[in-house]
């Protein structure tokens, strides 16, 4: 698993299994819950830990000479470009709608994005 020794892998398994966590606002507390999944916000580890979860997203773009991309923690920059706006268009769109594309990579990692955050 991407070099990690398996101990490392076995002990992050131990650390997030059967979390539960509460949601305090006002004078009102939830009941335990278990969240669906993410990190724990100001978790040090998570810079390590992010850099494993979202490098997958880099393996889709890694051996096109036309893409490019860029991670930090939970942000992600893809960029293509091509001959004219439609062809660059177009290109966004394989990349994230073909088979193995971004979509599909975030669906298998509980990834939602802010779509409304895209720019073109």
């Amino acid at each position: 698993l991407a070099g990690v020794p398996e101990p490392i892998v076995e002990w992050m398994g131990r650390r997030y299994a059967r979390r539960e966590t509460r949601l305090t606002f006002d004078d009102y507390t939830t009941d335990s819950f278990a969240p669906p999944g993410g990190l724990d916000q100001g978790d040090a580890f998570a810079v390590v830990q992010y850099l494993f979860y979202n490098g997958g997203l880099l393996k889709l773009i890694r051996d096109k000479a036309d893409e490019m991309g860029i991670l930090f923690m939970d942000d992600s920059t893809l960029v293509t470009w091509a001959s004219s706006f439609r062809n660059t268009h177009y290109r966004l769109g394989q990349l994230m709608s073909d088979p193995g594309g971004i979509l599909e990579w975030a669906r298998l990692h509980n990834c939602t994005f802010g779509l409304e955050k895209f720019q073109l």
